[in-house]
């Protein structure tokens, strides 16, 4: 499946409706194969964008775990 069909899965799935787009739409992405495990979880850490200035992450550090673990079940 494309990161399409699997956002497309995850919104009628219960637990993942839930969720927010974002959420589930990056969860796609991973899912595909699209973004690495490595990508996933900078997602969880703040990004500097100078100055002195971070922008908050993406995602939660639950956010990824719910991620990760879907994959392993």
């Amino acid at each position: 499946m494309n990161a399409y069909q699997y956002f497309k899965h995850l919104s009628m799935v219960p637990g993942w409706a839930a969720q927010t787009r974002k959420v589930r739409w990056l969860a796609a992405r991973y899912y595909a194969g699209v973004d690495t495990l490595d990508q996933l979880l900078e997602m969880a850490e703040p990004q500097f964008v100078g100055r002195g200035h971070w922008r908050q992450p993406i995602l939660t550090e639950t956010q990824v775990d719910c991620i990760i673990q879907s994959v392993k079940e």
